[in-house]
């Protein structure tokens, strides 16, 4: 596996995840654009996912992502979305251009001058998610990501989790972190 063409810096405010399982990509009665009429909270402003469009984002290269007041974010979790080579079974959450990739990683974090996530979830400035999506190439073995696969057998059905130790997940992400787009949405 070769990880990661693009960064995401994901800033998520308020907002609540909804953890039901019926809701899908594919195009359908529970798809993307049907969502608010099955779960209300999907049908507010900054919701995510969302499809970055690169023709329309025009940034300045001396543009760069500061926390001016030293907020410190703590991780919390770290989840994937992934699926299959089709774009009906694609797994990343977000798309670029369009395009869905086979996974997307997730470290979500909470602004540390809440005592607990569960706290931060719900405040404006609470959480703070950084995303990126991962390529699935014909290369040698990606010993970084070994660890973590080895536990996916783990994994059959959706909900279930597993614990892993000795993760080192700033090796699962890209060398390059100075390309990466922020938006504020939901999580």
């Amino acid at each position: 596996m070769r990880a990661l063409v693009l960064l995401l810096s994901l800033f998520l405010l308020g907002g609540q995840a909804q953890h039901v399982s019926d809701w899908t990509y594919s195009e359908g009665a529970l798809d993307e654009a049907h969502w608010p009429q099955h779960y209300p909270a999907c049908g507010g402003q900054r919701q995510s996912p969302i499809n970055l469009q690169r023709t329309k984002i025009s940034l300045p290269s001396t543009m760069r992502m500061t926390v001016a007041d030293g907020t410190v974010y703590i991780a919390q979790q770290m989840h994937f979305h992934w699926g299959g080579a089709s774009s009906e079974i694609s797994g990343s959450e977000h798309t670029v251009d369009g395009i869905r990739h086979v996974i997307e990683i997730h470290i979500v974090h909470y602004n540390s001058k809440y005592k607990s996530y569960d706290i931060a979830q719900d405040a404006p400035d609470g959480l703070a998610v950084l995303a990126a999506f991962v390529e699935v190439k014909n290369y040698p073995e990606n010993t970084y990501y070994s660890n973590f696969i080895s536990h996916l057998a783990n994994i059959k059905y959706p909900g279930q989790r597993t614990t892993l130790t000795g993760l080192d997940v700033q090796d699962m992400l890209p060398r390059n972190l100075q390309h990466y787009y922020t938006y504020h949405g939901s999580l």
